[in-house]
Protein backbone atom coordinates (compact mmCIF):
# COMPACT_ATOMS: atom_id res chain seq x y z
CA UNK A 1 0.00 0.00 0.00
CA UNK A 2 1.39 3.37 -1.10
CA UNK A 3 1.76 6.14 1.36
CA UNK A 4 -0.56 8.27 -0.29
CA UNK A 5 -3.33 5.73 0.01
CA UNK A 6 -2.61 5.09 3.78
CA UNK A 7 -3.42 8.26 4.10
CA UNK A 8 -6.90 8.46 2.09
CA UNK A 9 -7.41 5.12 4.32
CA UNK A 10 -7.05 6.58 7.18
CA UNK A 11 -8.57 10.40 6.98
CA UNK A 12 -11.82 8.41 5.54
CA UNK A 13 -11.90 6.00 8.74
CA UNK A 14 -11.58 9.45 10.90
CA UNK A 15 -14.38 11.05 9.17
CA UNK A 16 -16.02 7.93 9.34
CA UNK A 17 -15.47 7.86 12.97
CA UNK A 18 -16.46 11.60 13.18
CA UNK A 19 -19.87 10.80 11.72
CA UNK A 20 -20.72 7.78 13.91
CA UNK A 21 -19.63 9.92 16.83
CA UNK A 22 -21.85 12.87 16.02
CA UNK A 23 -24.96 10.59 14.86
CA UNK A 24 -24.47 8.98 18.71
CA UNK A 25 -24.48 12.28 20.37
CA UNK A 26 -27.27 14.00 18.35
CA UNK A 27 -29.55 10.52 18.92
CA UNK A 28 -28.72 10.90 22.54
CA UNK A 29 -29.77 14.52 22.74
CA UNK A 30 -33.69 13.19 21.50
CA UNK A 31 -34.06 16.57 19.76
CA UNK A 32 -33.76 15.40 16.48
CA UNK A 33 -35.76 12.06 16.01
CA UNK A 34 -35.46 10.36 12.63
CA UNK A 35 -38.71 10.21 10.59
CA UNK A 36 -40.68 7.59 11.25
CA UNK A 37 -42.22 7.01 7.66
CA UNK A 38 -40.02 5.33 4.87
CA UNK A 39 -40.81 5.11 1.03
CA UNK A 40 -42.08 1.81 -0.07
CA UNK A 41 -42.05 0.26 -3.82
CA UNK A 42 -45.27 -1.31 -3.00
CA UNK A 43 -47.44 0.96 -1.36
CA UNK A 44 -45.26 4.69 -1.92
CA UNK A 45 -44.43 4.62 1.95
CA UNK A 46 -45.42 2.56 5.23
CA UNK A 47 -43.82 3.30 9.04
CA UNK A 48 -39.75 2.52 9.11
CA UNK A 49 -39.17 -1.31 10.01
CA UNK A 50 -37.75 -1.15 13.80
CA UNK A 51 -38.71 2.47 14.34
CA UNK A 52 -38.91 3.18 18.09
CA UNK A 53 -39.68 6.77 19.59
CA UNK A 54 -40.62 7.85 23.09
CA UNK A 55 -43.57 9.24 23.11
CA UNK A 56 -46.82 10.25 25.52
CA UNK A 57 -50.25 9.61 25.32
CA UNK A 58 -53.55 12.32 25.68
CA UNK A 59 -52.89 11.97 29.08
CA UNK A 60 -49.12 12.28 29.02
CA UNK A 61 -48.25 9.15 29.89
CA UNK A 62 -45.20 7.86 28.56
CA UNK A 63 -44.91 4.59 26.49
CA UNK A 64 -42.55 3.76 23.48
CA UNK A 65 -44.51 3.61 20.13
CA UNK A 66 -42.71 0.97 18.19
CA UNK A 67 -42.65 -0.48 14.76
CA UNK A 68 -42.00 -4.02 13.85
CA UNK A 69 -40.23 -5.81 10.87
CA UNK A 70 -42.88 -5.61 8.78
CA UNK A 71 -43.47 -1.92 8.87
CA UNK A 72 -46.50 -1.48 11.13
CA UNK A 73 -46.97 -0.66 14.68
CA UNK A 74 -47.88 -4.26 15.79
CA UNK A 75 -46.04 -6.84 17.65
CA UNK A 76 -43.61 -8.93 15.52
CA UNK A 77 -45.96 -11.79 13.89
CA UNK A 78 -44.13 -15.33 12.41
CA UNK A 79 -45.42 -15.66 8.73
CA UNK A 80 -46.64 -19.15 9.15
CA UNK A 81 -49.31 -19.00 11.65
CA UNK A 82 -49.03 -21.08 14.74
CA UNK A 83 -51.43 -24.25 15.04
CA UNK A 84 -54.32 -23.26 16.94
CA UNK A 85 -54.14 -19.60 16.50
CA UNK A 86 -57.33 -17.94 14.08
CA UNK A 87 -55.54 -14.52 13.06
CA UNK A 88 -57.39 -11.26 12.17
CA UNK A 89 -56.27 -8.75 10.10
CA UNK A 90 -56.94 -5.27 10.29
CA UNK A 91 -56.15 -2.96 6.94
CA UNK A 92 -56.62 1.01 7.25
CA UNK A 93 -54.98 4.07 7.85
CA UNK A 94 -54.33 6.57 10.66
CA UNK A 95 -57.54 5.70 12.58
CA UNK A 96 -56.76 2.39 12.75
CA UNK A 97 -53.01 2.78 13.72
CA UNK A 98 -53.47 4.93 16.69
CA UNK A 99 -50.13 5.80 16.86
CA UNK A 100 -51.31 8.70 19.76
CA UNK A 101 -51.83 5.53 22.06
CA UNK A 102 -49.84 2.36 23.42
CA UNK A 103 -50.59 -0.74 21.03
CA UNK A 104 -52.83 -2.22 23.33
CA UNK A 105 -55.59 0.87 23.86
CA UNK A 106 -55.67 1.06 20.06
CA UNK A 107 -58.52 -1.19 18.69
CA UNK A 108 -56.12 -4.11 17.55
CA UNK A 109 -54.79 -4.13 21.04
CA UNK A 110 -58.70 -4.28 22.46
CA UNK A 111 -59.88 -6.65 20.04
CA UNK A 112 -56.99 -9.13 21.10
CA UNK A 113 -57.55 -8.62 24.56
CA UNK A 114 -60.73 -8.93 24.17
CA UNK A 115 -60.84 -12.09 21.89
CA UNK A 116 -58.84 -14.47 24.49
CA UNK A 117 -60.08 -13.16 27.61
CA UNK A 118 -60.39 -16.13 29.58
CA UNK A 119 -57.31 -17.75 28.22
CA UNK A 120 -54.37 -18.78 30.60
CA UNK A 121 -51.29 -16.65 29.98
CA UNK A 122 -49.04 -18.43 26.78
CA UNK A 123 -52.68 -19.74 25.58
CA UNK A 124 -54.06 -17.20 22.91
CA UNK A 125 -56.63 -18.50 20.63
CA UNK A 126 -56.36 -14.89 18.65
CA UNK A 127 -53.69 -12.75 16.79
CA UNK A 128 -55.04 -9.55 15.59
CA UNK A 129 -52.77 -7.95 13.14
CA UNK A 130 -52.75 -4.16 12.93
CA UNK A 131 -51.28 -3.92 9.25
CA UNK A 132 -53.04 0.36 9.12
CA UNK A 133 -50.64 2.35 8.17
CA UNK A 134 -50.90 6.71 8.34
CA UNK A 135 -52.66 8.07 5.00
CA UNK A 136 -53.20 4.55 3.65
CA UNK A 137 -56.64 4.42 0.86
CA UNK A 138 -57.65 1.23 -0.41
CA UNK A 139 -55.66 0.74 -3.10
CA UNK A 140 -52.49 0.39 -0.78
CA UNK A 141 -54.38 -1.70 1.44
CA UNK A 142 -55.51 -3.74 -1.49
CA UNK A 143 -52.09 -4.15 -2.50
CA UNK A 144 -50.31 -4.95 0.52
CA UNK A 145 -53.44 -7.71 1.27
CA UNK A 146 -52.55 -9.38 -2.15
CA UNK A 147 -48.74 -9.21 -2.28
CA UNK A 148 -47.78 -9.40 1.55
CA UNK A 149 -51.05 -9.80 3.70
CA UNK A 150 -52.07 -12.83 2.68
CA UNK A 151 -49.02 -14.71 3.39
CA UNK A 152 -49.61 -14.35 7.24
CA UNK A 153 -52.88 -16.66 6.51
CA UNK A 154 -55.51 -14.43 8.10
CA UNK A 155 -59.08 -15.80 8.93
CA UNK A 156 -60.40 -12.08 8.86
CA UNK A 157 -59.97 -9.56 7.18
CA UNK A 158 -61.42 -6.51 8.47
CA UNK A 159 -61.30 -3.03 6.62
CA UNK A 160 -61.03 -0.42 8.66
CA UNK A 161 -62.06 2.32 6.17
CA UNK A 162 -62.58 6.11 5.97
CA UNK A 163 -64.53 8.55 4.09
CA UNK A 164 -61.24 10.60 2.46
CA UNK A 165 -59.87 7.08 1.02
CA UNK A 166 -62.25 7.95 -1.56
CA UNK A 167 -60.21 11.44 -2.82
CA UNK A 168 -57.08 9.71 -1.98
CA UNK A 169 -57.09 6.53 -3.81
CA UNK A 170 -58.81 8.16 -6.75
CA UNK A 171 -56.11 11.00 -6.83
CA UNK A 172 -52.83 8.87 -6.65
CA UNK A 173 -54.20 7.03 -9.83
CA UNK A 174 -52.29 3.53 -8.30
CA UNK A 175 -55.91 2.27 -9.63
CA UNK A 176 -58.11 2.38 -12.80
CA UNK A 177 -61.43 1.23 -13.63
CA UNK A 178 -61.76 0.06 -17.33
CA UNK A 179 -65.42 -1.90 -18.09
CA UNK A 180 -66.10 -2.41 -15.00
CA UNK A 181 -62.89 -4.04 -14.47
CA UNK A 182 -60.14 -2.46 -11.69
CA UNK A 183 -56.80 -2.37 -13.69
CA UNK A 184 -53.55 -1.58 -12.20
CA UNK A 185 -52.30 1.80 -13.68
CA UNK A 186 -48.75 1.50 -13.50
CA UNK A 187 -46.72 5.05 -11.80
CA UNK A 188 -43.22 6.10 -11.88
CA UNK A 189 -41.06 5.21 -9.06
CA UNK A 190 -40.28 8.50 -7.13
CA UNK A 191 -36.94 10.41 -8.18
CA UNK A 192 -33.99 8.47 -6.53
CA UNK A 193 -32.76 11.68 -4.96
CA UNK A 194 -36.11 12.10 -3.32
CA UNK A 195 -35.64 8.40 -2.40
CA UNK A 196 -32.48 9.19 -0.89
CA UNK A 197 -33.22 12.33 1.32
CA UNK A 198 -36.47 10.15 2.59
CA UNK A 199 -34.19 7.43 4.04
CA UNK A 200 -31.67 9.98 4.75
CA UNK A 201 -34.24 11.57 7.31
CA UNK A 202 -35.17 7.95 8.53
CA UNK A 203 -31.76 6.61 9.48
CA UNK A 204 -29.80 9.86 10.59
CA UNK A 205 -30.28 11.91 13.64
CA UNK A 206 -27.43 13.71 11.87
CA UNK A 207 -29.22 14.66 8.74
CA UNK A 208 -32.27 15.78 10.96
CA UNK A 209 -30.45 18.47 12.74
CA UNK A 210 -28.97 19.41 9.85
CA UNK A 211 -32.63 19.57 7.85
CA UNK A 212 -33.15 21.99 11.18
CA UNK A 213 -30.56 24.32 11.87
CA UNK A 214 -28.79 24.43 8.04
CA UNK A 215 -30.63 23.23 5.18
CA UNK A 216 -34.18 24.00 6.88
CA UNK A 217 -35.74 21.36 4.68
CA UNK A 218 -38.15 18.92 5.68
CA UNK A 219 -37.30 15.85 3.76
CA UNK A 220 -39.37 12.71 5.65
CA UNK A 221 -41.65 14.66 7.48
CA UNK A 222 -44.76 12.97 7.01
CA UNK A 223 -46.75 16.04 5.20
CA UNK A 224 -43.92 15.70 1.96
CA UNK A 225 -45.69 12.60 1.21
CA UNK A 226 -48.67 14.33 -0.18
CA UNK A 227 -45.99 16.32 -2.97
CA UNK A 228 -45.27 13.10 -4.46
CA UNK A 229 -49.13 11.46 -3.89
CA UNK A 230 -52.05 14.28 -4.40
CA UNK A 231 -53.98 13.59 -1.99
CA UNK A 232 -56.75 14.86 -3.66
CA UNK A 233 -58.17 15.53 -7.08
CA UNK A 234 -60.02 18.58 -9.35
CA UNK A 235 -63.81 19.39 -9.30
CA UNK A 236 -64.07 21.32 -11.60
CA UNK A 237 -62.19 24.43 -10.93
CA UNK A 238 -61.04 23.56 -7.39
CA UNK A 239 -60.08 20.78 -5.27
CA UNK A 240 -62.35 17.66 -3.69
CA UNK A 241 -62.58 18.82 0.22
CA UNK A 242 -63.76 16.17 2.80
CA UNK A 243 -67.47 18.04 3.00
CA UNK A 244 -67.81 17.26 -1.01
CA UNK A 245 -67.70 13.38 0.11
CA UNK A 246 -71.21 13.62 1.20
CA UNK A 247 -72.47 16.36 -1.50
CA UNK A 248 -76.00 14.33 -2.59
CA UNK A 249 -75.67 15.21 -6.31
CA UNK A 250 -72.30 14.08 -7.01
CA UNK A 251 -70.26 15.63 -9.66
CA UNK A 252 -68.92 13.53 -12.30
CA UNK A 253 -65.36 13.23 -11.04
CA UNK A 254 -66.74 12.28 -7.42
CA UNK A 255 -69.00 9.94 -8.68
CA UNK A 256 -66.02 8.05 -10.79
CA UNK A 257 -63.99 8.20 -7.60
CA UNK A 258 -67.06 6.77 -5.72
CA UNK A 259 -66.77 3.73 -8.59
CA UNK A 260 -63.04 3.34 -7.97
CA UNK A 261 -63.86 3.30 -4.18
CA UNK A 262 -66.45 0.30 -4.82
CA UNK A 263 -64.18 -1.56 -7.07
CA UNK A 264 -61.63 -1.67 -4.41
CA UNK A 265 -63.88 -3.09 -1.69
CA UNK A 266 -65.30 -5.76 -4.06
CA UNK A 267 -61.71 -6.63 -4.95
CA UNK A 268 -60.54 -6.55 -1.60
CA UNK A 269 -63.62 -8.39 0.00
CA UNK A 270 -62.73 -11.40 -3.55
CA UNK A 271 -59.21 -11.77 -2.75
CA UNK A 272 -59.81 -12.18 1.31
CA UNK A 273 -62.49 -15.09 0.47
CA UNK A 274 -60.34 -16.83 -2.19
CA UNK A 275 -57.65 -17.28 0.32
CA UNK A 276 -60.41 -18.68 3.03
CA UNK A 277 -60.25 -15.45 4.89
CA UNK A 278 -64.16 -14.11 5.60
CA UNK A 279 -63.94 -10.10 4.94
CA UNK A 280 -65.51 -7.20 7.26
CA UNK A 281 -66.14 -4.11 5.85
CA UNK A 282 -66.75 -0.49 7.57
CA UNK A 283 -66.30 2.82 7.68
CA UNK A 284 -65.08 5.23 10.41
CA UNK A 285 -66.91 8.64 10.50
CA UNK A 286 -65.15 11.78 10.71
CA UNK A 287 -65.87 14.46 12.91
CA UNK A 288 -67.30 16.79 10.19
CA UNK A 289 -70.47 14.08 9.64
CA UNK A 290 -71.16 14.08 13.56
CA UNK A 291 -70.86 18.25 14.54
CA UNK A 292 -73.33 19.58 12.49
CA UNK A 293 -70.63 21.54 9.84
CA UNK A 294 -72.22 19.77 6.89
CA UNK A 295 -74.62 22.70 6.29
CA UNK A 296 -77.94 22.41 4.65
CA UNK A 297 -79.57 20.22 1.85
CA UNK A 298 -76.66 19.32 -0.32
CA UNK A 299 -74.93 17.54 2.22
CA UNK A 300 -75.79 14.02 3.68
CA UNK A 301 -74.07 12.95 6.93
CA UNK A 302 -73.26 9.38 6.81
CA UNK A 303 -73.52 8.84 2.92
CA UNK A 304 -70.10 7.13 2.24
CA UNK A 305 -71.20 4.43 5.21
CA UNK A 306 -74.73 4.34 3.79
CA UNK A 307 -72.86 3.32 0.40
CA UNK A 308 -70.97 0.62 1.73
CA UNK A 309 -73.54 -0.61 3.56
CA UNK A 310 -75.59 -1.25 0.43
CA UNK A 311 -72.64 -2.67 -0.99
CA UNK A 312 -71.86 -4.99 1.51
CA UNK A 313 -75.22 -6.22 2.04
CA UNK A 314 -75.87 -6.82 -2.00
CA UNK A 315 -72.22 -8.48 -1.73
CA UNK A 316 -73.30 -10.88 0.97
CA UNK A 317 -70.81 -9.27 3.13
CA UNK A 318 -70.68 -8.47 7.04
CA UNK A 319 -70.96 -4.71 7.83
CA UNK A 320 -69.94 -3.18 10.79
CA UNK A 321 -72.17 0.55 11.28
CA UNK A 322 -69.91 2.87 13.32
CA UNK A 323 -71.37 5.51 11.65
CA UNK A 324 -74.44 4.75 13.76
CA UNK A 325 -72.51 4.02 16.73
CA UNK A 326 -70.71 7.14 17.08
CA UNK A 327 -74.50 8.42 16.67
CA UNK A 328 -75.47 6.83 19.53
CA UNK A 329 -72.88 8.17 21.87
CA UNK A 330 -74.25 10.58 24.39
CA UNK A 331 -70.96 12.50 23.47
CA UNK A 332 -69.13 11.90 20.61
CA UNK A 333 -66.56 14.11 20.92
CA UNK A 334 -65.69 11.64 23.84
CA UNK A 335 -64.48 9.37 20.91
CA UNK A 336 -61.87 11.64 19.24
CA UNK A 337 -58.65 13.30 20.66
CA UNK A 338 -58.98 16.88 21.54
CA UNK A 339 -57.92 18.87 18.96
CA UNK A 340 -57.51 16.13 16.60
CA UNK A 341 -59.49 14.47 14.26
CA UNK A 342 -57.58 11.05 14.99
CA UNK A 343 -59.85 8.38 17.47
CA UNK A 344 -59.20 8.66 21.45
CA UNK A 345 -59.02 5.60 23.80
CA UNK A 346 -63.02 6.11 23.66
CA UNK A 347 -62.96 5.74 20.00
CA UNK A 348 -60.61 2.78 19.79
CA UNK A 349 -62.92 1.33 22.45
CA UNK A 350 -65.77 1.61 20.73
CA UNK A 351 -64.88 0.25 17.60
CA UNK A 352 -63.77 -2.55 19.17
CA UNK A 353 -66.93 -3.67 20.63
CA UNK A 354 -68.56 -3.06 17.41
CA UNK A 355 -66.42 -5.46 15.54
CA UNK A 356 -66.66 -8.03 18.64
CA UNK A 357 -70.53 -7.49 18.17
CA UNK A 358 -70.00 -8.24 14.72
CA UNK A 359 -67.26 -11.14 14.73
CA UNK A 360 -68.48 -13.07 17.73
CA UNK A 361 -71.23 -14.64 15.67
CA UNK A 362 -69.05 -15.43 12.73
CA UNK A 363 -66.48 -16.78 15.07
CA UNK A 364 -69.28 -19.67 16.70
CA UNK A 365 -70.87 -20.64 13.08
CA UNK A 366 -67.08 -21.11 12.30
CA UNK A 367 -66.57 -23.66 15.74
CA UNK A 368 -69.81 -25.21 14.90
CA UNK A 369 -68.80 -26.06 11.36
CA UNK A 370 -65.30 -27.31 12.82
CA UNK A 371 -67.09 -29.08 15.35
CA UNK A 372 -69.72 -30.64 12.84
CA UNK A 373 -66.87 -31.53 10.60
CA UNK A 374 -64.65 -33.62 12.97
CA UNK A 375 -67.90 -35.69 13.48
Amino acid sequence: MTRALFRLLVAGLSLLAAGLGLETAVRLTGRFPTAGICPDPLTGWRYCPGYRRRTQDPQGTPFVLSINRAGFRDDEHAPAKPAGISRILILGDSYAAGTALPREKTAAGLLETALNAGTAPGESRFEVINAAVAAWATDQQLLYLKNEGLRLQPDFVILLSAPNDVREAYAKGFFKVEDGTLRVSPHPPLPLKTRLLWHLAAGSGLFQLLQDKLFHTSHGAFPRVFQDYPPTFRIGDRLCADQDLFLKNEPPELSRALELFDAFLLETARVSREAGAKFILSVVPTQLELDGRLPGIPFEPGRVSERVRRLARKDGLPFVDLFAAFKREKDFRDAFLIGDYHLSEAGHTLVTNEIRQTILPLLHKENHRLLMSSD
